[in-house]
Order: C-alpha cells, then sequence, then structure tokens
C-alpha cells in the first residue's frame, strides 16, 4: 500500500522553526492590523469634528443674512 518516505514527515526541529514562523508573522499581521484601525480611528475623529465645524460655520454665517 503506501508507505511514507522520510521526506514527507518533519522533524521536531523543523516542527518548531515552522511554528515560530507562524506565530511571529501572525504577530507582525496583528500588530500592523491594530496599528491601521487606531490611525484610521484617529482620522475618522478628524474628519468628524471638521465636519461638525463646517456646519456649524454655515448655521452661523446664515443666522447672519
Amino acid at each position: 500500500m503506501y508507505e511514507k518516505d522520510d521526506a514527507s514527515v518533519l522533524n521536531p526541529k523543523q516542527t518548531a522553526t515552522l511554528g515560530a514562523i507562524v506565530i511571529a508573522t501572525s504577530a507582525l499581521f496583528a500588530g500592523l492590523l491594530f496599528r491601521e484601525y487606531q490611525s484610521l480611528y484617529k482620522y475618522m475623529g478628524y474628519i468628524a469634528e471638521n465636519g461638525k465645524s463646517a456646519l456649524f460655520h454655515k448655521y452661523k454665517r446664515h443666522q447672519y443674512d
């Protein structure tokens, strides 16, 4: 029938290396995702604040017309 050859089986050192790579890349991805979330959150706050300022400016300008 089918016999596993030694090339298809990972030894413990290779398994640990692959695990470390997966953990490191996952941590890097999570860090970058979190940083982008914070940046987008700050930007949306900036946009919301400027939108309020523009609306209040328009309202005040038309109040005196």
